[in-house]
């Protein structure tokens, strides 16, 4: 049902573009003005639970808690949509003319600069190395632009979401307690983990593999009638939480091939 209503969404919002009868300069600075607003509201959420201490740690493992996930359900949900809507935002802050004063700045600033926060208070793997690789790609690009044609931009305005994400962090210790406690815990806990012997793929990978080399023995084994249609999801005691694997070895390359051709296309 998930994933019906996944491609039920695709589809509507294409019909619904289609429908506003605007240009593609148009559309995109309509998109533009969605991300903004959907970045700062789901942002702002997260840092008011943070302020009040009301809400969930990300994860918990047996030395304890670690990271903020606020009152979303999943810190992998959430990060999902802050790693994929912070390089529209960024592109755009980038792409502005420059702002006439200090709270203009600020308002173009909030979506990067919060989201950006966002991901490394919820202190995952995913969050932290999606924070890294996004704000670094800007970087080089940034420096690339430099060099060829002497503009600054891109450097200054990531010079000013670095900015941001430092006066919020600064706001949150005042308010609340520094940011920085959740990378402390979250390094701590890996070198803890590998103090006990825990190689460094599990600890990336949080044991994943396993339960990957699991299904997929379970799936070699099944015959052809299991090749093509699968497994079932509903036959493992825990899943593989790996998007593209689940799929193949839990409904087969019928399945495979009839969940996915869209995503594949677009």
């Amino acid at each position: 049902a998930k994933f019906v209503y996944n491609l039920a969404v695709l589809l509507v919002y294409y019909r619904i573009f289609k429908s506003m009868d605007l240009d593609r300069k148009q559309l995109i600075a309509f998109l533009n003005r969605v991300c903004f607003f959907t970045l700062n509201v789901l942002a702002i959420a997260l840092l008011i639970c943070y302020v009040f201490s009301f809400g969930y740690s990300t994860y918990a493992d047996r030395f304890g808690y670690f990271g903020f996930r606020g009152i979303f359900y999943s810190g992998n949900d959430i990060t999902a949509v802050f790693m994929l809507l912070l390089p529209f935002a960024i592109t755009n802050y980038c792409q502005r003319p420059a702002p006439k004063n200090f709270w203009q700045t600020a308002l173009a600033v909030s979506a990067p600069a919060a989201a950006l926060t966002c991901m490394i208070m919820i202190a995952t793997k995913t969050s932290l190395l999606a924070s890294a690789a996004i704000f670094l790609t800007f970087f080089i690009y940034g420096l690339v632009q430099y060099r060829k044609k002497k503009n600054k931009q891109i450097l200054k305005r990531l010079g000013n979401i670095l900015l941001g994400v430092l006066m919020i962090m600064l706001i949150l210790a005042v308010t609340s307690q520094s940011v920085i406690s959740s990378l402390v815990d979250f390094f701590s806990h890996n070198n803890m983990m590998l103090g006990e012997g825990v190689d460094f793929q599990t600890i990336m990978l949080s044991g994943r593999q396993h339960k990957l080399k699991a299904a997929m023995a379970e799936y070699m084994a099944g015959g052809p009638y299991r090749w093509v249609f699968g497994i079932g999801r509903g036959t493992q005691a825990v899943i593989i939480e790996m998007d593209l694997f689940e799929v193949l070895f839990y409904f087969g390359l019928f399945g495979f091939a009839a969940m996915l051709w869209l995503y594949f296309k677009l």
